[in-house]
């Protein structure tokens, strides 16, 4: 059966905070595996990062009008839910019958909120969007009936009397080898995204970016991390990692790697296997980034990592002061831990 057409966007105000001066982007991954999961499904997809390709009302209206899809995804966190807002409205304007639906941080914890406050929307996706954006691709295919939505857990939605029904969380995906690879080849072009950085003593190289796992056993106040992806993390075999890695390098032309995990490290024993196994296929030549937690960091682990190709890390301490860090934001960290790590940064030349 033929399926549905789908456009998942990028609004104009981007997905992320700016987070970095000169312009540079990362490629979205949420959109790029709810979007591989599609394809799989047999429905016509496209990404439109109208963001990164700095694109007008007019430009938008262009595509919506070329492609007629029948669904169309928006993702968003909270810093630009405003120009998401706008793009939906756009959608709606130009194209009355499509079902318009969003995803993200944002909407899964203001699920309710959104649809009362913004009328173009028809649903929103809780948590992760690989599975039940397809349920829901499937139920319009199937029935064409809001209704039908009952049955699609891991949604928000409009009911045919115009209430905000919710079908509560759907169970997260165990198994995330199970997952296809992020649709990369319906992003724009690398180079597009200008995600690129000085590595000392390797010039600028071209970053690609992937995930590894999924939730942080951690419960800072601050962070949507465990509400979103679940306290539980959720990782990937290093096997399946090294094989998404040589075919970004070989598809992509990968330089450099960014490991978008909240807690890279949170397994030591699969971060020593996975780092042994880019040493075998000869990707420890390619320069990568991750961020860790502190509290599970070894100097011997820190060694494994910098001989496999590691050449910076990120890790969070938020406050200076241990009162601020224990009773407010609640984060499970002493500073001494921090003093110890940065020795070690200065010790093995990881910066």
């Amino acid at each position: 059966m033929k399926g549905l057409k789908v456009l998942l966007i990028v609004p104009p105000g981007g997905y992320y905070a700016e987070r970095w001066s000169g312009g540079v982007l990362m490629p979205p991954l949420g959109i790029g595996y709810v979007a591989a999961n599609l394809e799989r499904t047999n429905h016509e997809v496209r990404i439109l990062d109208a963001h990164v390709l700095g694109m007008t009302d007019d430009d938008i209206i262009a595509e919506l009008t070329g492609f007629k899809p029948d669904i169309a995804g928006l993702t968003f966190t909270t810093e630009n839910r405003f120009e998401a807002f706008r793009t939906a409205s756009l959608v709606r304007d130009i194209l009355p019958e499509c079902h318009i639906t969003a995803g993200g941080p944002h909407v899964s914890l203001a699920g309710r909120d959104t649809l009362e406050g913004i009328k173009a929307f028809d649903s929103v996706v809780v948590g992760e969007g690989e599975q039940t954006l397809v349920n829901l691709a499937n139920c319009l295919l199937e029935t064409n009936n809001v209704s039908a939505l009952s049955k699609v857990a891991g949604l928000w939605y409009r009911d045919d009397d115009g209430l905000i029904q919710s079908t509560g969380r759907a169970p997260v995906i165990a198994d995330l080898d199970e997952l296809p690879f992020p649709a990369r080849h319906l992003y724009p072009a690398p180079e597009v995204y200008n995600f690129k950085f000085d590595v000392p003593g390797k010039g600028v190289k071209q970053f690609s970016n992937l995930m590894t796992s999924r939730g942080c056993p951690a419960n800072c106040n601050f962070c949507a991390t465990p509400k979103v992806w679940g306290r539980k993390v959720r990782m990937r075999t290093p096997e399946n990692i090294i094989e998404e890695m040589e075919l970004m390098v070989k598809d992509q032309g990968a330089e450099a790697f960014w490991f978008f995990d909240d807690t890279f490290n949170s397994n030591p024993k699969r971060v020593e296997k996975l780092c042994g196994l880019m040493k075998e296929r000869g990707l420890d030549k390619m320069p990568w980034f991750c961020e860790v937690r502190v509290d599970v960091m070894s100097r011997e682990l820190l060694a494994t990592m910098k001989d496999a190709g590691c050449y910076t890390i990120g890790f969070g301490v938020e406050s200076g002061s241990q009162r601020i860090l224990d009773e407010v934001i609640r984060k499970n960290l002493k500073l001494d831990m921090v003093a110890e790590l940065y020795e070690w940064c200065r010790e093995l030349d990881v910066i």
